[in-house]
Parts: structure tokens; C-alpha cells; sequence
């Protein structure tokens, strides 16, 4: 569209003298009150004089300082696109200063989705180039702004992808466009999953000060909204990865970042258990029972209550490591119970929770215990085994290797059984199995390598060992029906949206794959049983092939395409 503003009191060419010979601001006073000398400013970024486009850049970002709601659109409509265009230029000192205009073009301004779009495709790539240091710290400041009205399914799943990519910067711009986009509008169950993710980024070893520091800052604002129980875990591993960094952290400003988020955490963990410390009570001890001190420790100094602050005093005499905790000295605060009532939940003594020591070889004794055990099916005392001696992961491992089929069909039903019976904290002495396991899983016998899937997806979605799938990920495309076998278990265990979509992407590749179809039926059921309402629409693309497939397929997955279908439509 062609610009209008030959009707302006000042002609192009006075604008351009104008602002070369630093009447910026002059300019910005005439274009505050002429839209036609904003659309002449517009036109002259396109100017192939680098100093005309970039005073241009500095006015325009001058008048969006000032503008009101309509100069705004004049920019987005007629500007938008050579912003974007100036923003991808390899010049550093012009591609900065476009960042800065479309920082302050979107600044409290909800964009049209296509319009998004068009700056998500510009700065995904530069992103991605790793210079442009400067020009960086301005799209981060811009991301941290962006909104828009109705944001729509197409962009949610595009947004998942940042969030599943291996660059740690696109992950980071992914998850505080979940929290503008649609954490803010309503979507409060990905909360937890934006935690947990953006914790994943924090690391005390990084020096990626603007990664570190973005990241930081998307916690600090999640943090403005509710908290409600079920994302109180996440809460305290959050707590605890943030208490770390701003005390292990080589930064200086990363360690002043971390502090004042943990300020922010702890003002609202109080605030949320302040009238109900029994509540809180609970959850430490969930955390202690489950294997996480330090966790429960650092919620329990945010808690503030008197009796357990006082609790936290008398353990810390038998734990003094844990007193490091202590990041500054926190106030006790008056317990909101009377004095001299009685505490109804009491917390576990600290010195009771230390860890067993382990013994580095299994004695003989254990070993021939290991033999009966399996032998009479006793999982009780295989699980009291493996408390008291965890060396005899040394001798389950032979036993997983035994050239008997019989030996390692024992074991592993055994190590399955007692999986299923350990706490998150205990599965962790399972973990030296699991290459084994592996193993086992890309053998050819169907029993065994069934059996190493649900060991491997229990440890995977209780114990939070992450490297299980990506491992599993990894061998999708190499190895594809050991990696379908153990998703088709780990699925029926926990919503991983991360990790669902790189899978559905392989699924919808695979489903017509007449070697691969009954796996990849299997693992699309277990992802629709455990995907929640409102992110079943990531499975509606499946519906047509499924409503073939019950026409026209066997029997057996007939009968799986139903189910699928009856699920899906359910939820939809």
C-alpha cells in the first residue's frame, strides 16, 4: 500500500535534512502531531544511506516513546515489515536500533498473530547466530513484551517446538511466550511445566549471563500468578536450583539476579502457607520422606514459621552442611498456632534422614540372599535388600547379562516389582542398571525387552531420569520399535508435553509403516490416555488415519483405532 503524506506541511526531503543534521527531536514534535511525517520517516528506512535509515530508527523510536494507540498502528501497518527487514541486517549498530523500535512498538500493545509471526521469523535465526550480542539483549527485552489477542492452536504448537529445541535461547524465548500467550490468558496448568523446564536452564556453571538472567526474569513474573498445591514440588525444586545459583554461581550479577528472584519465591511461598502451616508441614515431610532434604529445607526457611524454623535449628546441630541454607538469616516468625498447643503433624528428626552408606562390593552373603530371594519371589525382602546393601546392584547386573534366559527373566521381573514399590528417592539406586537395561530393551526377545521398557518408563517418569528419553528420542529414528515400546509405557505414566511432540511428529511420519503400525498405535493410546483436555488437539490430526484404519485395518488394531478415536472425540 502506497503511503500517504504528500498533503504534509514538510516534504520528504525536509525531513531527511532534518534529522541528518540532528534536529531529531524536532522532527519527533512535528510527527507527534502529523501522522504524514510519521509515514515520511516510515519511507525513508528505506533509504539506502545508513545514516538517513538510521535516524530515521532513533526518531521513530523517539515517537513510540510518546505515541498514543493510533500512531502505533500507522507503524505496525505501514512499517512493520521494512523494521524487520532492517532488523535481519548484518549491520550490528542498525539492527540494534531496529530492536529497540520494535521493542517500543509492542510495548503494552497486543499484536495480530500474523504479525508475531513475521517477528518471530526474523529473530529465531539471529538468535540462533550467537553475535549480535547487543542486539540480543534488546529481543529479550522485546519477547518480555509481546502479547497478543486470541492466540490460536497452530501458534501454541509452534511455540512448544522453541521450548523443545537444543538451543538453550530458543527454549528460553519459547517459555516466556507460554506465559505471555497463554500461561497469562488463563492456561494456569502449564505453569508447572514452565518451572520445571525453565529450572532446567539454570545452571551455576553457565556463563550465558543474558540466557540466565532472561530465565530468572520469566520465573520472577510467573510467580505474580496463584500458586495452588499441585505445582508446589516443582515450587521447591525451583526454590532450591535458585538458592544455588546465588550462592555457586561465577557471576556476580547472575548471583544478585538469583538472590532477588529468591526474595520474590519465598514472599509468595509465605504468603500461601502463612494461614495453614500444617499444610505446609505436609509437604516437607513428603519431600524428606522422598529423598529431598535440601528441597524441603530451603520451603521450610520460605515457610517461616516458628515451629519449623525452630525444628530446622535442632536438626541443623546433627546436619551443619545444611546450614548453608540459611541465605541471609531469615526472621522467625510467630507461629500462627497457640503456645503451648499441640503441633498436629510432626516433623521426621533431620538426623534420621541421612543417607545409608553404601557398600562398594556385595558380599557373599547378599549374593546367596539375592539367589533365594528371586528364587521365592519375595519382593519384600529384595526391596529390604537394596536399602541395606545397595552393592547388590553389582550382582543384579550379572544376572541381567546371564546367558540363561530364565535367570533374566527372573530379574527382571523382580527389578520390575520392586520399581514399582520404590519411592523417587530409592529408585536412584536402580540407576547404574539402566545401560543393562538398555541392553535388553534392542535384544530380540519380546518378554524381556517388554519387560526393560516399563523398568526403564517407571524410572524415567518417577525418578525424573531425564536421560532415559533422550536416549529413547535418539534411537526413534535409528531403532524405531524399542523406542515405541518404551514410550507406549512411559506415556501411560506421565503427560510430557516436551516430549510428546517430537514423538507425534514421528508417529504422523510412521503410521502408515505396516512394520511399525501396531507400535506406533500403541503409543499414540497412551499419549491421548494421559493427555489432558485441553491439549487433546494435539492428537486431532490423527483422526482421519485412525477412521481408516478402523474401516480397513486387522482386527487387533481395529479395535486400538477405536479406543483412540472414542478418547480423543471424548475430550475434543
Amino acid at each position: 500500500m502506497a503511503m500517504m503524506f504528500d498533503n504534509s506541511v514538510y516534504t520528504k526531503k525536509e525531513i531527511r535534512e532534518m534529522i541528518n543534521s540532528w534536529e531529531i527531536m524536532t522532527a519527533v514534535k512535528i510527527a507527534l502531531e502529523d501522522d504524514r511525517v510519521v509515514l515520511i520517516l516510515l519511507d525513508l528506512l528505506k533509504d539506502k544511506d545508513k545514516v538517513t535509515k538510521t535516524r530515521s530508527l532513533l526518531a521513530l523510536n523517539e515517537i513510540l516513546k510518546r505515541a498514543n494507540e493510533k500512531t502505533r498502528v500507522t507503524i505496525i501497518k505501514y512499517g512493520l515489515d521494512e523494521i524487520i527487514t532492517i532488523l535481519k541486517d548484518k549491520d550490528e549498530d542498525i539492527s540494534l536500533k531496529a530492536a529497540r523500535v520494535l521493542g517500543q512498538l509492542i510495548e503494552k500493545f497486543p499484536l495480530r498473530e500474523r504479525e508475531l509471526s513475521k517477528i518471530l521469523d526474523a529473530i529465531v535465526p539471529l538468535i540462533k547466530k550467537s553475535h549480535h550480542e547487543l542486539t540480543l539483549l534488546e529481543i529479550t527485552e522485546l519477547i518480555e513484551n509481546v502479547k497478543i489477542l486470541h492466540p490460536s492452536r497452530n501458534l501454541r504448537s509452534r511455540i512448544m517446538g522453541f521450548i523443545s529445541s537444543k538451543n538453550p535461547r530458543i527454549k528460553a524465548m519459547g517459555l516466556r511466550l507460554l506465559l505471555n500467550l497463554f500461561i497469562y490468558a488463563g492456561d494456569t496448568k502449564s505453569l508447572k511445566f514452565l518451572l520445571s523446564e525453565a529450572s532446567d536452564l539454570l545452571s551455576s556453571e553457565s556463563d550465558d549471563v543474558p540466557l540466565v538472567e532472561f530465565c530468572l526474569n520469566t520465573i520472577q513474573d510467573a510467580f505474580k500468578l496463584p500458586l495452588n498445591e499441585d505445582i508446589i514440588d516443582e515450587v521447591s525444586k525451583v526454590l532450591t536450583k535458585i538458592k544455588n545459583l546465588s550462592t555457586q554461581s561465577k557471576d556476580f550479577a547472575i548471583r544478585m539476579k538469583a538472590r532477588e528472584t529468591l526474595e520474590i519465591i519465598e514472599k509468595v511461598i509465605y504468603e500461601y502457607y502463612r494461614l495453614n502451616p500444617e499444610a505446609a508441614k505436609r509437604k516437607i515431610s513428603k519431600l524428606l520422606l522422598d529423598g529431598f532434604i535440601y528441597e524441603a529445607i530451603d520451603l521450610a526457611i520460605a515457610v517461616r514459621d516458628k515451629y519449623i524454623l525452630e525444628w530446622l535449628h535442632e536438626g541443623i546441630h546433627t546436619r551443619p552442611e545444611l546450614s548453608s541454607r540459611f541465605i541471609p538469616s531469615i526472621p522467625i516468625l510467630p507461629s500462627s498456632q497457640k503456645q503451648g498447643q499441640k503441633q498436629k503433624i510432626m516433623l521426621p528428626s533431620l538426623n534420621e534422614l541421612r543417607s545409608p552408606k553404601r557398600t562398594p562390593e556385595v558380599t557373599l552373603e547378599s549374593a546367596k540372599s539375592l539367589s533365594k530371594i528371586i528364587e521365592e519371589e519375595n519382593i519384600q525382602a529384595l526391596l529390604n535388600l537394596l536399602k541395606s546393601d545397595p552393592g547388590i546392584i553389582d550382582e543384579i547386573s550379572k544376572m541381567l547379562k546371564s546367558e540363561k534366559p530364565e535367570e533374566r527373566m527372573d530379574i527382571l521381573w523382580a527389578l520390575y516389582e520392586v520399581s514399582s514399590n520404590l519411592n523417587r528417592a530409592e529408585l536412584t539406586v536402580i540407576f547404574p542398571l539402566i545401560p543393562d537395561l538398555f541392553d535388553i530393551l534392542i535384544s530380540g526377545n519380546p518378554w524381556a525387552k517388554s519387560r526393560a521398557a516399563k523398568i526403564l518408563a517407571i524410572l524415567a517418569s518417577r525418578a525424573g531420569y531425564d536421560e532415559i528419553v533422550t536416549k529413547s528420542l535418539e534411537l526413534l529414528n535409528s531403532n524405531p520399535i524399542p523406542a515405541l515400546e518404551f514410550f507406549s509405557y512411559y506415556f501411560t505414566y506421565v503427560w510430557d508435553e516436551k516430549r510428546a511432540i517430537p514423538v507425534l511428529d514421528f508417529l504422523k511420519k510412521s503410521f502408515e509403516d505396516r512394520d511399525l503400525q501396531f507400535d506406533v498405535l500403541l503409543t499414540l493410546e497412551a499419549i491421548v490416555s494421559k493427555a489432558p483436555p485441553d491439549r487433546i488437539e494435539l492428537l486431532v490430526p490423527f483422526i482421519p488415519r485412525l477412521k481408516q484404519l478402523e474401516r480397513s485395518g486387522t482386527k487387533e488394531s481395529q479395535k486400538i483405532a477405536i479406543r483412540i478415536l472414542e478418547r480423543i472425540l471424548k475430550e475434543s
